[in-house]
């Protein structure tokens, strides 16, 4: 059976997960760290062209332009 959950607890998870433990720690996606810039690896594109934006905890890539969030 599966488990429904509402739109209010999954923003609320996903703005309280750091996205940069997630990255190196938990999903161990390759990324760079270099000049107080963290990027990683784009699973799209595998591209290094990516930010994130601690102030709402999204991620994107500049080359493909696709959005990542934690879910």
């Amino acid at each position: 059976m599966r488990t429904f959950h509402s739109k209010e607890f999954l923003r609320k998870l996903r703005n309280e997960i750091p996205m940069i433990p997630l990255i190196k720690d938990v999903l161990e996606i390759p990324f760079k760290d270099h000049d107080d810039r963290f990027r990683f690896l784009c699973p799209k594109c595998n591209e290094f062209m990516t930010g994130i934006n601690p102030n709402t905890n999204l991620a994107r890539c500049f080359r493909c332009e696709k959005k990542l969030q934690p879910h």
